[in-house]
């Protein structure tokens, strides 16, 4: 892998838009970045998905959640302050690599997750994180979820369509398939696992010749993403509508 370089940089917003935003704009600008972010209550729904499948429109719209398109493929996605979101940009670690420096940080923490082999990483046998890649033009992000302490609850109402694709016995059991990792960290709180997730990762990609630089979000990248949020966000009733 050698001495790439890369900047680990943890955003200040708590707005899924602007992140989103923040994301492509290093994609673009050709930076080897980690970004690290947590988001207000939000529906990422992947690139080219059907709202009307994977979506309780009703429960959304009175529940007030942020919608944004993501350029990945994938199912919808929700995110809460409790889900921890990191994305890999220009990096030269393969997916195979990034998935291990997470399970290694994890474990270095003392929870041992497993890959199932796509993109999802169990622990005691429910997912705890999601993964999805795109490259486009040389421009590569793999990014993922990871469950700390997300309202599972809200998830399975948001994530249940009145009109649904899936049996009924299967969505009712959707609570028991994910797991919040909370449980094994009782009494930490979602911002001190951050922190510690941070480390673990850090130290696991510069045991394997990365030079990770911390440093903030600059003023000008903060405004950047501001103005290009909009084309992430969704009229979630207007998406209905046309279909």
């Amino acid at each position: 892998m050698g001495s790439q370089k890369m900047d680990l940089i943890v955003s200040p917003m708590a707005h899924a838009p602007q992140n989103l935003a923040l994301e492509d704009f290093y994609a673009e600008k050709g930076a080897s970045v980690l970004l690290v972010h947590r988001d207000s209550p939000c529906l990422s729904i992947g690139m080219g998905q059907a709202l009307d499948k994977e979506v309780d429109l009703d429960a959304a719209m009175r529940m007030g959640v942020d919608f944004v398109q993501r350029k990945t493929g994938g199912g919808a996605v929700y995110r809460d302050e409790g889900c921890l979101c990191w994305s890999f940009v220009n990096t030269c670690g393969t997916r195979r690599s990034i998935v291990e420096w997470v399970i290694s940080a994890l474990a270095s923490l003392g929870v041992v997750v497993a890959h199932n082999g796509r993109n999802d990483l169990l622990w005691e046998r429910r997912k705890v994180a999601g993964t999805a890649w795109s490259s486009d033009e040389g421009r590569t992000v793999f990014h993922g979820t990871l469950l700390f302490s997300t309202d599972i609850g809200k998830m399975n109402r948001l994530l249940t369509p009145k009109r649904s694709r899936y049996p009924v016995a299967e969505l009712a059991s959707a609570s028991s398939r994910v797991a919040n990792l909370s449980r094994a960290f009782p009494g930490v709180t979602v911002d001190t696992f951050q922190k510690e997730f941070v480390s673990a990762l850090s130290t696991q990609m510069e045991s394997d010749g990365m030079a990770v630089r911390r440093r903030e979000p600059t003023d000008d990248e903060i405004e950047a993403s501001a103005t290009a949020a909009e084309r992430f966000a969704i009229d979630p009733a207007a998406a209905f509508a046309m279909r």
